[in-house]
């Protein structure tokens, strides 16, 4: 028992990290669309 629950909490953690890598992610590139919107209607 103890060991399943350490392996089914590093997956956790693992997926926690993905999905604010990927949030991040995400921000950066609408960032940037943003930033090439502006520049196109300059």
């Amino acid at each position: 028992m103890g060991k399943t629950k350490s392996k089914i909490k590093k997956k956790k953690r693992r997926l926690e990290q993905k999905v604010i890598q990927n949030g991040t992610a995400k921000k950066k590139y609408m960032n940037k669309k943003k930033k090439n919107i502006k520049k196109d209607s300059q």
